[in-house]
């Protein structure tokens, strides 16, 4: 999944314009702005009322959109107000740095450093910290299964093991050991927190931001654990006898789960959760889990591959014929239920055996993770720890989504009440497995509004950006040739590749003319696929040709205003508390990718993720002043 979608890939003036990449303010003279005086650390908001900061799931695009809405705080003097950070996937990547790494706190509350050079700098140290992981650098295993040969062979290959080959090898080529997911996260991120493979909650200094901080991620119904052939099955029992019934009866059902981490302490937050058993054996999440544990199991993206039935809901729903799936069942997972973050029993255990479940994405669930942190936000307000009477408390979410995207593909959109969609925004209903989420979510509905219509939002960031001849040579040496290259060293695979793409190119053909044409075209490609500069020049002038010299443009929007809770029980929230709300819709262009691998990184994180978070930074200055007050 992950591989494909690398692919796919200073003044608070109410009146300033809109930044544009190209405008001076957007790349120099953030750094011409007076530093801010170091915030305290722990110190209470000027104000004492309680504001969320949160930033959803959507991988390196949400961590570094932001990197720059934390700098948009700073320079307008809102981050010393936040009481609260949630995040969920990559908004843990940030969120975890943010709170326990010095180095990225400071550089991003550091004015005289621009976002695009701090973002850029980051993506420096992934590229090489990915260079180590897939020469074993540094690199821990943490349950890297190696596949088991099963019965089952199609054309003499044994699906046990022709799938891991070519897995491996391309993501060594490409720097992307994303099939093994903790140990990538741990890779990733120990840059900035070097003792992230190693530290638990308890023992990680707070070095960053000293707030209270949420973390979202989901347990699924079943898990791969021990070994390729060895399953577990969760069973919930809730405090309520109907929560538990109606759970249960459902097709592979997903269990939202927070993990709440303090100066003080830590705790999960589990809905109503009475008992978890594993066949039949009590079952607890770790009570002082690794950060890495959290941070890598909140963005599990991929981790459907570590849960059976949710692997079976996903080849059955896209349509795939039962006969194959089963023969693909039978050899599964082989080795890539890794990609779905094991439970570690403490004491911290690298042998298979230890793990009795594993984690999958927050976003199977709720991406934003604004549901588990105003319940969170309710719970310290109702125990004295934060303030929501004084004023109404406040909210700032950052969304990797568009206003317009179809209703259940964007995640804000579904936090809210909908008299269209009464059933996928009605507590205790839930929404039934697709494609791309193949488990029965419970639905994340906790506010009483219907969400803004597209007139109500406000532009404020402009991203434009120009393909070049150099940069599709790029993507083309550095990520298409290693995956042609990998299937030109299967056989099987380049066969069957060749003649897919020779009876495309000859479709409109008809009789012998087809027959002469499939022939000459299955010599052309497979010379052409042997060579990455046959490769790479047939890309420039086909697919891309049209492309090189556009310029694509995407414009970030926002929208404030006042929203009431509702009761939900799986989200924790209970109703009829009001919030100002500010919610951020990046809306990404298309160039951009959620994921990148190590190859070629530089240059995504320099001409991509770089500048549109400095145009964060610089757009939501007025927008924060406006906001915070």
């Amino acid at each position: 999944t992950f591989l494909i979608a690398a692919l796919c890939s200073g003044l608070c003036s109410l009146d300033a314009a809109v930044p544009q990449l190209g405008d001076d303010k957007t790349t120099d003279e953030v750094a011409d702005a007076a530093p801010a005086p170091a915030l305290l650390f722990g110190s209470t908001p000027s104000n004492g009322v309680a504001l969320g900061n949160v930033c959803s799931g959507g991988g390196f695009t949400s961590m570094t959109a932001c990197m720059g809405v934390v700098r948009a705080l700073m320079t307008c003097d809102g981050l010393s107000q936040v009481t609260h950070q949630g995040g969920n996937s990559g908004g843990n990547w940030f969120g975890s740095q943010l709170v326990f790494s010095d180095s990225f706190y400071s550089a991003l509350t550091d004015l005289s450093r621009s976002v695009t050079d701090i973002v850029t700098e980051w993506g420096d140290g992934y590229m090489q910290a990915m260079q180590e992981a897939v020469s074993g650098a540094g690199h821990q295993p943490w349950y890297a299964l190696e596949p088991t040969p099963c019965n089952v062979e199609v054309g003499g290959v044994n699906l046990g093991t022709a799938f891991t080959a070519p897995v491996n090898k391309l993501q060594s080529a490409l720097g992307f050991p994303a099939s093994n997911w903790i140990g990538y996260v741990g890779s990733m991120l120990r840059q900035t927190l070097p003792g992230i493979q190693t530290n638990t909650y308890s023992t990680t200094t707070r070095a960053g931001l000293d707030v209270t901080y949420v973390q979202t991620t989901t347990l699924p119904y079943d898990a791969y654990v021990g070994s390729n052939d060895a399953t577990a099955t969760l069973e919930v029992d809730f405090t309520n006898s109907e929560t538990t019934q109606n759970f249960s009866a459902q097709n592979a059902p997903l269990l939202p789960v927070s993990f709440v981490s303090k100066s003080s302490g830590q705790e999960w937050v589990l809905p109503g959760v009475e008992t978890m058993t594993i066949g039949g054996s009590a079952f607890e999440l770790p009570s002082d889990p690794l950060l890495l544990e959290v941070t890598s199991g909140s963005s599990s993206a991929a981790g459907l591959f570590g849960s059976p039935t949710m692997l079976r809901n996903s080849f059955d729903l896209a349509g795939f014929d039962s006969e194959k799936v089963d023969a693909i069942m039978q050899c599964a997972p082989s080795g890539m239920q890794s990609t779905a973050t094991p439970v570690l029993e403490p004491p911290i255990c690298v042998e298979p055996s230890c793990s009795p479940f594993r984690y999958v994405d927050g976003a199977f669930v709720e991406n934003t993770a604004l549901a588990a942190t105003v319940a969170q936000v309710q719970r310290d307000c109702a125990a004295g720890l934060a303030d929501c009477t004084t004023a109404t408390p406040k909210l700032i979410l950052l969304n990797d989504g568009s206003v317009g995207t179809a209703f259940l593909g964007n995640h804000a959109r579904l936090l809210f009440s909908s008299s269209e969609f009464p059933e996928y925004t009605t507590p205790g209903n839930y929404r039934p497995p697709s494609i791309d989420y193949p488990g029965s979510a419970p639905v994340v509905t906790i506010f009483e509004e219907e969400f803004p219509d597209d007139s109500e939002f406000t532009e404020y960031a402009t991203f434009n950006w120009t393909m070049t001849d150099e940069e599709v040579m790029a993507f083309c040496k550095h990520l298409v040739f290693p995956f042609i290259d990998v299937v030109n060293q299967h056989k099987e695979l380049k066969e069957e590749a060749v003649s897919s793409i020779a009876n495309a190119v000859c479709a409109h053909k008809k009789g012998p003319a087809k027959s002469v044409c499939v022939t000459t075209a299955k010599t052309t490609i497979s010379i052409t696929m042997s060579s990455e500069s046959l490769v790479c020049t047939a890309l420039q002038n086909g697919p891309a040709a049209s492309k090189i010299g556009n310029t694509y443009t995407s414009s970030s929007v926002y929208w404030q205003g006042t929203v009431t809770t509702i009761e939900n029980e799986f989200m924790t929230v209970t109703g009829g508390q009001r919030f100002e709300l500010l919610l951020l819709m990046l809306q990404a262009p298309g160039i951009d990718a959620i994921i990148w691998p190590g190859a070629k990184a530089n240059g995504e994180f320099n001409r991509v993720y770089g500048p549109m978070a400095e145009l964060q930074a610089a757009g939501l200055e007025a927008v924060f002043q406006d906001f915070l007050g």
